[in-house]
């Protein structure tokens, strides 16, 4: 991909290919920076090398700084002189007044990704040391309906979204500053009113420096 950014034609790899040679058709007049969803040691450790960003999503907040260490393995094997990647975890919003409506829009994100999403974050999560709070989530949720969170799975809303009233929230993304985030990309839930949302935006709003 940086290649192509870069002008280059990439032939095929296959033998025998009469195809021509890729090119983008548009040059860029600035060098576009490349951002990684990395999750994975592997996938982590290659942002580390490539990429100029990360963006990890469900990653736990308490494994964040082990992370940061394999992007710094990958960026030891850089051929530029190019900076470790900027960190910027994705963090699931759920912000209301209402601490009942609150939890339950985290308790929703969780639920949907680990429950309804595939083994990729419930594997994710099993080896960064959350097995017993996913199976537990697991078991709580046969229902495509509910969005449960037993008891042995409560760490994971704090471990993962940005939820509560306006204070607690704010406090959370303090927490992830703390804990290495350079540029948190805050995400909006889906199906809300346009007024939630837009009181989400104006809560999490940087403050004035």
């Amino acid at each position: 991909m940086r290649r192509l950014l870069d002008g280059e034609r990439l032939s095929s790899s296959v033998p025998g290919s009469s195809h021509r040679p890729l090119g983008l058709g548009l040059r860029t007049a600035d060098e576009v920076p490349l951002y990684l969803a990395a999750l994975g040691p592997s996938a982590v450790r290659l942002c580390g090398q490539v990429a100029d960003g990360w963006l990890p999503f469900l990653l736990p907040r308490s494994s964040l700084q082990d992370s940061i260490r394999l992007l710094r393995v990958g960026a030891e094997r850089r051929e530029s002189n190019r900076r470790l990647p900027r960190v910027c975890p994705m963090l699931p919003l759920a912000v209301s007044s209402d601490p009942v409506d609150a939890r339950n829009v985290a308790s929703w994100w969780v639920v949907f990704y680990l429950v309804r999403m595939g083994p990729l974050y419930r594997e994710a999560l099993t080896r960064l040391g959350f097995g017993e709070a996913v199976t537990a989530l697991v078991a709580a949720n046969h229902d495509a309906r509910t969005s449960e969170i037993p008891d042995a799975a409560q760490g994971l809303l704090d471990e993962l979204v940005i939820w509560g009233d306006p204070q607690r929230a704010r406090q959370a993304l303090d927490w992830w500053y703390e804990a290495g985030a350079q540029m948190p990309a805050l995400t909006l839930p889906p199906g809300r009113d346009v007024a939630d949302l837009d009181f989400m935006l104006e809560v999490m709003r940087p403050s004035p420096s």
